[in-house]
């Protein structure tokens, strides 16, 4: 099994099911954004982007964001989890709003988009409380680069929410006519944050420690000041990002790029460094073998987003154009989150189930709870699908589209299914015991003892 220092305590986050439920939730809005996809591509039933985008961003990727964070904030800062019924809370308020938003946009009720969306940002404001109070401080000076990273997302979150509920009210009142603001730059406004400032900002906290434990390797010097290098211009940028849209600035607009530029370069510098000198096989590591593919993707976003904001100087979409926006999000943004789920869903799993039983009886790997053959073909489905696909849409070819498509799309399915056995044949309580919140026999009495320990103290 692969790399937890041995001064983490694996028991400070709470009860498996509870980030694991996030899991599954967030899998159901992945099976959901990709029926959508497939379903605004080709233009039959509802073909809504905004609620395709929700359905994979808000609801797949944040969702598993919580609880990743909920789960391993806890572990990195040596810290207890600050409330495990707000961390129950924060999932059942997203889910609902998130639903009710997806919802809304397939039937383009767009009026209506903004009752789901308060309900969701209370949801998301709930987790950045939860955790933030989680920090062993929010002093900045204070706090590892991963730590700092965390923050920094957790501001981010609250404002993009913020604008996300302030664009359902508008859709609704029109409160924005006695502004200067235009509700197509809040739109941007609120994407930039929401995508560079909460998810991107998680991802490089996350994999800046997750690559390095698991190549077995160590930041040199160099990959030490691109890190710092990135940790010092890049949280900015989604702030000035949104401040351009909204003035209609593009040079501050044009800044912010640059600096989004600079940080994801050095983020993926050192990410491809630590694959290249790995001592574990890459090719046959299911996270690192993502990442890799991840980073690939990345390293041609940036390429692109460099000619066209800093060459051409130009007031730029958020992500690029539509071809372009795809790399960014089908290839490196999913690529990360499916790789670090590899890991993370069969970890948690057998600390909870096999950890107590070494050396008393055989226990399967980390690696054995799921599929390896299934994983296999998943991951060359998803590198295949994710090319074609992204490769479709920047040169509008549909004969490469439209098999790309499904071919990405019986690899997300192939994923779906690979976790779920995983979930239902290891976890105590299988599916229907993470969905219906039941702890284990284990997870109980680990909950009373800590509460014991914490009423002594």
């Amino acid at each position: 099994m692969a790399g937890v220092p041995g001064e983490i305590d694996e028991e400070a986050g709470p009860p498996s099911h509870v980030p694991l439920l996030h899991f599954v939730v967030a899998l159901a809005f992945l099976a959901a954004g990709t029926v959508l996809g497939v379903s605004s591509v080709v233009e039959v039933g509802p073909a809504s982007d905004i609620a395709h985008v929700h359905a994979l961003l808000a609801g797949w990727i944040c969702i598993t964001i919580m609880g990743a964070m909920t789960q391993f904030v806890p572990v990195w800062s040596d810290a207890t989890l600050h409330s495990r019924f707000l961390a129950r809370l924060q999932l059942s308020l997203v889910t609902v709003g998130v639903a009710g938003m997806v919802a809304a946009a397939s039937l383009e009720r767009f009026d209506w988009f903004y009752l789901p969306g308060v309900v969701a940002a209370v949801g998301f404001w709930v987790f950045s409380y939860n955790v933030l109070r989680t920090l062993p401080s929010t002093n900045p000076f204070r706090l590892d680069v991963t730590e700092l990273q965390f923050l920094v997302a957790l501001i981010y979150v609250v404002l993009a929410t913020a604008a996300g509920v302030s664009l359902g009210l508008n859709t609704r009142y029109g409160f924005l006519a006695s502004t200067s603001i235009e509700h197509g730059d809040l739109v941007s406004a609120h994407a930039a944050v929401a995508v560079y400032g909460f998810v991107v900002s998680t991802v490089a906290g996350a994999i800046y420690q997750l690559a390095t434990l698991f190549t077995q390797t160590e930041l040199t010097k160099l990959e030490h000041r691109l890190q710092d290098m990135e940790t010092a211009v890049y949280p900015v940028a989604p702030a000035l990002l949104a401040f351009g849209y909204l003035s209609g600035n593009q040079g501050v607009v044009t800044l912010g790029f640059v600096l989004i530029v600079v940080g994801l370069g050095c983020l993926t510098f050192v990410v491809a460094r630590k694959l290249w000198t790995s001592q574990m096989d890459v090719v046959g590591h299911p996270m690192l073998a993502r990442y890799a593919v991840a980073v690939s993707f990345l390293a041609a976003w940036l390429a692109a987003a460099a000619w066209r904001t800093v060459r051409r100087g130009e007031m730029a979409a958020v992500f690029g154009s539509t071809g372009t926006s795809h790399v960014f999000f089908v290839g490196f943004l999913a690529f990360v989150v499916v790789g670090t789920l590899y890991h993370v869903v069969p970890f948690l799993i057998w600390i909870h189930r096999y950890s107590d039983l070494l050396g008393f009886e055989k226990v399967p790997l980390v690696d054995d709870l799921y599929s390896e053959r299934v994983e296999r073909v998943e991951l060359v489905a998803t590198t295949l699908g994710a090319v074609m696909a992204t490769a479709g849409l920047v040169f509008g070819v549909n004969l490469v589209l439209y098999p790309g498509v499904a071919v990405l799309s019986l690899g997300y399915c192939l994923f779906v299914c690979n976790v779920i056995y995983t979930v239902d044949g290891h976890h105590p309580g299988g599916v229907a015991g993470v969905l219906t919140s039941k702890e284990s026999a284990e997870e109980r009495a680990l909950t009373s003892k800590k509460s014991a320990e914490e009423g002594e103290k």
